[in-house]
């Protein structure tokens, strides 16, 4: 074979300026004879092995996987795949599609709960990999930690013939304060395909190897779109307060973490409500696990009206490893959920509410603290941190206040008949709860915002003094853990009048005693089934 025909046979592999310049030089030091041939020849064969080397690890982790993924070319299976079975009719998958359960992953031990495409410049992305899709989901750690999986996530685009097969590009575990869990609460980065730029893909899906049939499907959740319309709206933090918005974005939206068990009455669940209403809530979230048939109801009715929202939690055995049944995944599903539909953003249980010191509102009181800043330095604000007040459910109610309009001498309130608090007021990132920007953060926990999870680095996270407000905490306590003195504390009689006014509205107009509903013991049975059954219909 002529020399003239071998050096061509390497171009047809490879069309590399880099390499062509190097099997030049190769040829070069042969047709000279070059004294040292032998070493060059050794340099120049692991120089083309390296060369393969790189290509190949181009190919797995780089590249789509849809040229080596039979699956993924098979007409029939992807045809199938855009149909799930919804009781006894199918379903399209791409016209009403349900991301509010937990779906298991190609290993049965992973389960993935909601998707979103999210383009904000994080300090957890590399700007050339944005946009990302940030997938909440629950992972065994030891499956994460050996990095032996090779999770991979496919995407759907609605009805076109082949879905696009991208890596992961990280996960991160988002309960840091906590790391002996045997399940990892996380958020999986993806990158957003390149293949089909002009389309957005509707769903994903997640897999623990290479080109395993996918069993879950999320679908998008496009934040981009909002973000237009939301930064459109607002220019900064003072006309975000100010502002008499649409509708289509609230001004505090209040988040509350798993419901179970059936410790709560209705008389007790509007009261959360109706004084969150009071304080400036306008739109509520919940995630509903195993709630009474009375909360149930309850939280229906108040749907019906715009005012909350409700997601299901089918929490299994298989998630025991979390940490409080995943509360830290629904907090951040929440964040995502209500980013760029509401101004602030609170996540705190049903025991707990966020109380002005000094005003009647958290609208006022954010003004007051703004007006001890300069305003580049209120712009710079994401999040507010307030201290934790207990007030020990077991001491004897105070009945000084006549409620016995509420048909109760007793008075169900906690908030006006609980007034003695403790003199011990915890300190900050202590059982503390934070109101925060849902714009100006991409990760969540439980009783703080850390600085690191701040999507601008010259943002901050202010904490607030007790003067200006705290959380009223009502439950019940273990002396031996809080030795502490107690006082007493009618803050929340200033409220009275209104809370009273407003739950006996609810009450009788909203969510109706157990009693009244009309043929409610003949049916409980069956509408506790298609609570878990339902995939679909949320009424």
């Amino acid at each position: 074979m002529k020399l003239s025909r071998l050096r061509e046979m390497p171009y047809r592999i490879t069309d590399s300026i880099a390499a062509r310049v190097f099997i030049d030089s190769f040829f070069v030091l042969i047709r000279r004879r070059f004294r040292y041939r032998k070493i060059v020849v050794l340099l120049a064969i692991l120089g083309l092995l390296a060369i393969l080397v790189l290509v190949l690890f181009y190919i797995f982790h780089f590249q789509s996987e849809n040229d080596i993924c039979p699956i993924l070319m098979d007409k029939h299976y992807i045809r199938g795949r855009l149909f799930v079975g919804s009781r006894n009719t199918k379903t399209s998958l791409f016209e009403k599609p349900s991301d509010d359960f937990f779906q298991p992953m190609d290993d049965n031990r992973s389960f993935v709960y909601s998707a979103y495409i999210d383009d904000r410049p994080a300090p957890d992305v590399n700007f050339k990999e944005l946009p990302v899709v940030r997938i909440l989901a629950a992972i065994p750690r030891d499956d994460v930690s050996n990095g032996q999986k090779r999770f991979r996530c496919i995407f759907w685009y609605g009805n076109a013939d082949w879905p696009v097969e991208t890596h992961v590009i990280r996960i991160t575990d988002m309960n840091k304060f906590d790391r002996k869990m045997p399940m990892m609460a996380c958020m999986v980065l993806c990158k957003l395909p390149t293949t089909n730029q002009s389309v957005s893909p509707v769903g994903v899906s997640l897999i623990s190897r290479i080109c395993n049939s996918p069993p879950n499907y999320l679908p998008l959740n496009d934040l981009r779109e909002r973000r237009r319309h939301f930064e459109t709206s607002f220019e900064n933090i003072v006309s975000t307060l100010e502002s008499k918005n649409s509708g289509t974005i609230s001004n505090f939206a209040v988040c509350v973490p798993p419901i179970f068990g059936q410790n709560m009455t209705m008389m007790e669940f509007v009261e959360f409500i109706e004084l969150n209403r009071l304080l400036g809530a306008d739109k509520f979230i919940f995630y509903i696990e195993s709630p009474s048939i009375e909360i149930e109801l309850c939280i229906r009715s108040y749907s019906k009206l715009g005012l909350v929202e409700f997601y299901r939690w089918n929490f299994n055995e298989k998630l025991e490893g979390l940490h409080y049944h995943g509360q830290i995944i629904a907090q951040n599903d929440c964040l995502y959920r209500v980013m760029y539909r509401s101004s602030y953003l609170t996540i705190h249980d049903l025991d707990e509410f966020i109380i002005p010191t000094r005003t009647t509102n958290w609208r006022n009181m954010l003004d007051l603290l703004h007006e001890d800043l300069r305003l580049s330095e209120s712009n710079r604000t994401a999040s507010y941190c307030f201290r934790n007040l207990f007030f020990p459910m077991h001491d004897k109610k105070d009945l000084t206040l006549n409620l016995t309009s509420l048909g109760d001498s007793q008075s169900p309130l906690k908030t006006l008949t609980k007034t003695v608090s403790l003199d011990y007021i915890q300190p900050w990132k202590e059982r503390s709860k934070v109101m925060a920007r849902p714009e100006r953060v991409y990760l969540w926990h439980v009783h703080e915002i850390l600085d690191e999870s701040l999507v601008r680095k010259t943002d901050a996270n202010v904490m607030v003094d007790e003067e200006d407000g705290l959380v009223y905490h009502y439950r019940s306590l273990d002396f031996n853990e809080f030795p502490h003195g107690r006082h007493r504390n009618r803050r929340m009689w200033k409220f009275s009048k209104q809370l009273v006014a407003k739950v006996m509205k609810s009450t009788t107009s909203v969510c109706k005693p157990l009693h009244s509903v009309p043929a409610f013991e003949s049916s409980s049975v069956r509408r506790k089934m298609e609570w878990k059954d339902d995939l679909f219909d949320i009424f």
